[in-house]
């Protein structure tokens, strides 16, 4: 039996059997050498094995693309989770591989309000002057952080996915909040 899963808002509980994945300490992301060294620990593994990738949403783009031939089709005997805060932070072809398990959220409730659309509109658009309105407004990193995880759950943030993953990458690695928020604004 070979299966992958994605569980949504649920904290991984420790098991000392798991082989777990997560970001290094120091790192803002999991990197792509992290999944490589993964696949061949389980290309060399003989017995059963549960694969943890724990907060799967701080996997970057080049290490979904390389995860995606393992969800796919993982080893005899495999099963791989990938604990994420939200589904909609991980890649389509990812989500497409796997089994979706939704538990209850057990982060602050975010609602999607008709804010955020309004602003996740002006980044669209690409209509600058409004956006760095908004943005001077924003001083709080954690507000920042808040708002650009709120844009990625709006199903319309599919055009502008990647640009919200990196402000929310950089704001993560402290970087200045105002110009973060403002680069959104900017068209690519």
């Amino acid at each position: 039996m070979s299966t992958s899963f994605i569980i949504v808002n649920k904290k991984y509980e420790r098991n000392p059997n798991d082989l777990i994945l997560e970001k290094e300490e120091g790192k803002s992301e999991i990197v792509i050498d992290q999944i490589h060294n993964l696949q061949k620990i389980i290309s060399l593994a003989h017995d059963a094995l549960t694969v943890v990738i724990n907060e799967a949403q701080f996997l970057n783009l080049s290490s979904q693309n390389a995860l995606l031939k393992t969800l796919e089709e993982p080893p005899e005997n495999t099963v791989i989770k990938l604990y994420v805060d939200n589904e909609d932070n991980l890649l389509p072809t990812v989500i497409s591989r796997c089994q979706i398990i939704k538990t209850e959220d057990q982060s602050p409730n975010l609602k999607t309000s008709s804010q955020s659309q309004e602003v996740l509109d002006l980044i669209l658009e690409t209509k600058v002057k409004e956006g760095f309105s908004w943005a001077e407004k924003i001083k709080d990193r954690q507000e920042a952080i808040q708002i650009i995880e709120e844009l990625l759950r709006l199903k319309s943030s599919v055009p502008v996915y990647r640009k919200l993953q990196k402000a929310k990458k950089y704001l993560a690695a402290n970087g200045n909040v105002r110009l973060t928020l403002e680069n959104l604004f900017i068209s690519m």
